[in-house]
């Protein structure tokens, strides 16, 4: 989790002699490409001859990890977002449709029952009539009185019917 040297002139181990001598190189700077999540990788720089500033090399290598962390990191949270964005699109482009289908189907009720509606209020209508008419001399006043109500009641019934109708026809 801390930068480390190798340097070929310290006193080293066999593993870090060999990793040294197959780069055939004299200094290794290992720096930890972590995160505050934890370590995202490891960057190796091996050097042919050794450095005068190595103190500073390893201070800008650390930095340069840092950096490329927290480049990483970045990309990972934006691609994060990214796939979220395409999944909420994706949810709302399948409610869409779904409330579509929905309104859709409620116009189409609405026009159904409207249209199934008007011929029997149609045929109430017309036998009120056909009954004042016909019995017109033996009803008395609370009688047409009766009849006028029935017949402004389906009037109205029928105002309501065609309302329906004409909003089943709105898109």
């Amino acid at each position: 989790t801390e930068p480390t040297v190798i340097d070929r002139s310290a006193n080293l181990s066999e593993n870090d002699a060999r990793l040294l001598k197959t780069f055939n190189a004299e200094m290794l700077f290992i720096v930890p490409v972590a995160t505050k999540e934890g370590a995202i990788g490891v960057l190796l720089v091996f050097l042919e001859y050794g450095s005068l500033f190595v103190d500073d090399d390893l201070t800008l290598l650390t930095i340069f990890a840092q950096q490329t962390a927290i480049l990483l990191e970045n990309y990972r949270v934006l691609a994060q977002q990214r796939d979220y964005a395409q999944v909420l699109e994706r949810t709302v482009q399948a409610r869409t449709e779904a409330l579509k289908r929905s309104n859709d189907e409620l116009r189409q009720f609405a026009y159904v029952a409207s249209h199934d509606l008007q011929e029997p209020l149609r045929m109430v209508v017309s036998y009120l009539q056909l009954i004042e008419e016909r019995y017109v001399s033996q009803l008395d006043s609370s009688a047409h009185e009766f009849f006028a109500f029935a017949t402004d009641g389906a009037k109205r019934m029928r105002n309501l019917i065609e309302a329906l109708l004409a909003y089943s026809r709105v898109d």
